[in-house]
């Protein structure tokens, strides 16, 4: 009997223990870690010059490190179907995210791309999802020559005669005559002139840092058509496409042939730049910056007078506004744009100043004459007079006779 009540107590007493212990390892244990997400662009710097910045191709490799130890990976263009160069993940699910674990002290994390650190790093925070554009300094891949085919020489086909006449030249001297058949002349065929099309040098996808709304997260700066024209759209920007839908990639050509005339007095300096979709709109506006030759500006045109003009296609004229720097040191101009169309640096007629119309001499009105009041003195004193005149010779013929006749 004492044999087992020692059995149950020392049953209870393991029991007991037990029950202690696992709030204590549940507490030790916590809540579960979760990832911090990231998604956004990724672009790479040339090393040997920095001004050039590409899209980072598809296989380019993001790892992310906290405390030194790599804590995620993302590989651009994955998965199948979704982003492209220069995206890493996206704001919905089907993109993916650049997941980045912490198990132990968690603080900053840095990125790298294929090996090369990059310029931006982040706080660690369990859970959060944030979208971050990377830049690195790395060496850009060299482009495979495409080799120029060898064009297949063009067979001359050899004229068949007409049936049924035989020329017929007889050389003289010869046994018998000799029947020699001429071989007409061959019309080349003229080689057809090729229209000249405009190339598309640039390509920017927006897929992966603009939401459902058309806004964009993240400064987003491309550098296209190489190095002559800079974008720049801003964090918190509405880009919407002419229907009102989110934009979800921007191309650029460069036109160099065919881009319509600007008026007489005005100039299109060097090639003009056409951006689509059109009708593409940008609150607030995106910021154009076009690279110029000065070898292309005329005579007479003043550098500091250039601007970025646009070709409106309902009034067929090229329309413009100051911008927002001219900066005649690196030959570049800047401009604010709201919308896309065809753009190019610009030098506008100048103003015409017009003849000034010659005022005419008024003619003096004359002043009339003032008018003298009649005097009647002046009518009438004469008339009394002559009349006085004749009474007294009156009088003195009537006292002549009078005396006459004594």
């Amino acid at each position: 009997m004492n044999m087992e009540s020692r059995t149950v107590k020392i049953a209870l007493a393991v029991a007991l223990m037990l029950i202690i212990a696992l709030p204590a390892t549940a507490a030790a244990d916590g809540p579960p870690t979760l990832p911090h997400g990231f998604w956004g662009t990724v672009q790479i710097y040339n090393l040997e010059d920095k001004s050039d910045i590409r899209d980072a191709p598809v296989g380019t490799v993001i790892t992310a490190e906290v405390g030194g130890v790599e804590g995620g990976s993302f590989t651009v263009g994955q998965p199948p179907g979704y982003g492209g160069p220069g995206i890493y993940g996206g704001p919905t699910g089907p993109e993916g995210k650049l997941l980045v674990l912490c198990t132990a002290e968690c603080g900053e994390i840095a990125f790298f791309v294929d090996g090369h650190e990059a310029d931006q790093t982040w706080e660690y925070h369990s859970g959060d999802v944030t979208p971050l554009n990377l830049t690195a300094y790395a060496p850009l891949p060299t482009p495979t020559p495409t080799p120029t085919p060898t064009p297949t020489p063009t067979p001359t086909p050899t004229p068949s005669p007409t049936p049924g006449v035989t020329p017929v030249i007889v050389v003289p001297g010869g046994p018998a005559a000799t029947v020699v058949t001429p071989t007409p002349p061959v019309t080349p065929t003229p080689t057809p002139t090729p229209t000249p099309t405009p190339t598309v040098l640039c390509i920017v996808d927006l897929s992966g840092v603009i939401d459902e709304e058309g806004v964009v997260h993240g400064d987003v700066v491309r550098i296209c058509c190489e190095g002559r024209v800079t974008i720049t759209i801003g964090d918190g920007t509405t880009a919407l496409t002419a229907e009102g839908e989110p934009l979800q990639q921007i191309t650029v050509e460069e036109v160099c042939l065919g881009y319509p005339p600007p008026p007489p007095g005005a100039y299109v300096i060097g090639c003009a730049f056409n951006f689509e979709p059109d009708g593409a709109t940008f609150v607030p506006p995106l910021i154009m910056t076009i690279v110029y030759n000065e070898d292309d500006i005329p005579d007479g045109v003043d550098e500091e007078d250039l601007v970025i003009a646009w070709y409106n296609s309902v009034t067929e004229k090229w329309e413009f506004s100051s911008p927002l720097d001219v900066d005649t040191d690196d030959n570049t101009i800047t401009a604010e744009i709201h919308g896309f169309t065809l753009f190019a640096v610009y030098s506008p007629a100048p103003a015409v100043t017009p003849t000034p119309t010659p005022t005419p001499t008024p003619t003096p009105t004359p002043t009339p004459a003032e008018e003298v009041g009649v005097n009647i003195g002046v009518i009438i004193g004469p008339i009394i007079a002559v009349v006085l005149l004749a009474l007294l010779a009156w009088l003195w013929l009537r006292r002549r006779r009078g005396e006459a006749e004594e």
